[in-house]
């Protein structure tokens, strides 16, 4: 979780100084400066000043799908779920052909799964795996809900399918879930 925390703000420090266009979105524009800066603010675990910075780049680019993407990555991090949902739905309704939309399916799935709704968790990963069959954290979040909501066959097809992708959170995972169903790892 550590490094891809340290991946994460150390992004928003690159994308900051970097003048490369994104989906017709300048990443020079003051507002995508405003995400470098808050990113680099959570960073340092500056959690209340990075938030004013994705505050203020929204105020000026309200319709930005990059600003609400890494604002709602942020606030998935920091346990803000309800908020992560709300701007990851607004990025699904802004961007709907960006090419890595089932990352998003997936962290809004994610947000669902921690706020206990599950059959909206559940559809949301379907949605990322509609597009990106084999995406393992997809499998690995459905298989966790659905293991949630006692149904244990399809979470271990989820979890041993993410599993076989290299997944290491779904292998262990599996092992976990596996040997705590009646029958052990028998199928």
């Amino acid at each position: 979780m550590k490094a891809k925390k340290r991946a994460f703000f150390m992004t928003g420090i690159i994308v900051a100084s970097t003048l490369f266009l994104f989906g017709g979105f300048c990443l020079e524009s003051p507002s995508a400066m405003l995400v470098g800066i808050a990113k680099g603010q959570a960073g340092r675990g500056e959690y209340d000043k990075a938030i004013v910075s994705f505050n203020k780049a929204l105020e000026m680019s309200p319709n930005s799908w990059y600003v609400l993407l890494n604002r709602g990555e942020f606030y998935l991090e920091i346990k803000r779920y309800e908020e992560a949902a709300a701007d990851l739905t607004r990025v699904i309704e802004l961007h709907p052909k960006y090419v890595y939309i089932y990352k998003i399916h997936t962290m809004r799935g994610d947000s669902y799964r921690y706020l206990f709704r599950h059959d909206e968790a559940i559809a949301e990963y379907g949605r990322a795996l509609d597009i990106r069959p084999n995406y393992a954290p997809a499998r690995y979040g459905r298989g966790l809900t659905y293991w949630e909501t006692g149904r244990r066959t399809e979470a271990l097809a989820d979890l041993g399918r993410a599993c076989g992708l290299k997944y290491e959170p779904a292998c262990k995972a599996y092992e976990a879930l596996a040997a705590d169903r009646p029958g052990g790892n028998e199928p």
